[in-house]
């Protein structure tokens, strides 16, 4: 399969939405017979296509981790906590 032809745009919003890189690639429609190296490449973070979803995943996250800290910061307790477990998982090696 050639990956340079999927459709980058609709892989980043479902990757946004955490779907799975399977999941992403029978949405965007691969075929079942190339599902497995779609898979392999999307998983790949090293990737064209890997790169974009890692990127797409992690920009997600951050989003909602700033409602976190900001709802945290307004005196939730629950997001304090939450905050808290994304200070004590820092891993500062990555």
């Amino acid at each position: 399969m050639d990956f340079s032809k999927v459709p980058i745009d609709e892989v980043e919003q479902f990757a946004k939405l955490f779907f799975t890189s399977k999941q992403i690639g029978f949405m965007i429609g691969v075929s079942a017979n190339d599902i497995d190296d779609f898979v392999l490449e999307a998983n790949n973070e090293y990737s064209e296509l890997g790169s974009r979803i890692y990127a797409a995943r992690l920009k997600s996250e951050a989003s909602i981790r700033q409602k976190v800290v900001d709802s945290a910061e307004a005196g939730s307790s629950n997001a304090q906590n939450q905050a808290e477990k994304y200070i004590n998982n820092l891993n500062f090696e990555d």
